[in-house]
């Protein structure tokens, strides 16, 4: 059952990535330039058209309009007395607490992405340039480097961010 359920997690992702190869290129080649040329992007912007909770399978991102954001997803990886952290586990209820946190800080915009770093984390570095990239289809991609969460607005078609 775990095999099948990788398979299908993992064939899913894969969609994305050739789905949405040409917007990850340039998601990544704008948080590449940001670190780099941060002249052009607009300190003090308006945030609200990236503000609201965005998902995916196991993580969202709520980003409010004053510039600051939370990140939380699961890290498929159960806390045990001998784990490494970050680690997910259960509280009291019965409900799984993803063990990736993060408080990110905003800074401006240019576009169609917001740049930020990352505030505080016990998965990335404090200080990390990061972007947040609106693509068609109301879907937003967290990047770094690399991608790090293809996360799902309201009217994103059901299914595309995962179950």
């Amino acid at each position: 059952m775990w095999k099948s359920l990788l398979k299908t997690g993992c064939f899913f992702f894969l969609l994305v990535l050739v789905g949405y190869r040409p917007s990850i290129q340039n998601s990544l080649a704008q948080a590449r330039a940001h670190t780099t040329h941060s002249a052009w992007v607009r300190p003090g912007a308006d945030f609200s058209p990236f503000a609201g909770r965005w998902t995916a399978h196991g993580s969202q991102l709520v980003v409010s309009s004053n510039g600051t954001a939370t990140f939380v997803a699961r890290t498929y990886h159960w806390c045990t007395s001998s784990s490494l952290k970050p680690c997910d586990s259960i509280d009291a209820q019965g409900q799984i607490q993803p063990g990736n946190q993060e408080r990110l800080k905003l800074s401006g915009t240019s576009g169609s992405t917001v740049y930020g770093t990352v505030v505080s984390s016990n998965f990335h570095p404090a200080g990390l340039a990061i972007t947040l990239t609106l693509q068609p289809g109301d879907i937003l991609v967290y990047a770094s480097h690399t991608p790090i969460a293809f996360l799902c607005g309201p009217a994103a078609a059901p299914g595309t961010c995962g179950a």
